[in-house]
């Protein structure tokens, strides 16, 4: 392959191959996007962190940053249980609620009935409230 205009390329092995943007991109952004995320948590953990030990003028500042604490704990609380799903049931969560995606379209795409994916829908809400219950 030929060098690129910026000199892109990756290791393999041992051995340097020079790609195209795009094909460096691809391979890259997964390790990209994770360093952002980590980034990111780092940074919301700190702020829980300092807004918890802030003095407030009001009661009404006080209780705002108290309920931000608890939806972001009750956020990781969620992520945690998600991730003791296996990958079906991962897949079949993400579909619904964050893709829109409906359970029939979800049923046609992996293969089963649209009434095995209704149940396996209803199986997975039991789990996660089982999960999540020691939360409230």
């Amino acid at each position: 392959m030929k060098k690129t205009e910026k000199n892109r390329y990756l290791w393999y092995k041992g051995i340097r191959f020079y790609v195209t943007q795009k094909e460096y991109s691809d391979t890259m952004r997964p390790q990209w996007k994770e360093a952002k995320r980590r980034k990111v948590r780092l940074k919301h953990e700190f702020s829980y962190d300092w807004l918890k030990r802030l003095s407030f003028d009001s009661e009404a500042e006080s209780s705002l940053v108290h309920l931000i604490i608890e939806d972001n704990q009750l956020l990781d609380a969620l992520a945690t249980a998600l991730k003791k799903l296996s990958a079906v049931e991962r897949g079949l969560i993400k579909a619904k609620y964050f893709q829109g995606m409906s359970i029939r379209e979800f049923a046609r795409q992996n293969g089963m009935t649209h009434t095995k994916a209704n149940r396996l829908h209803h199986r997975i809400l039991k789990k996660l409230q089982k999960l999540l219950e020691n939360y409230f």
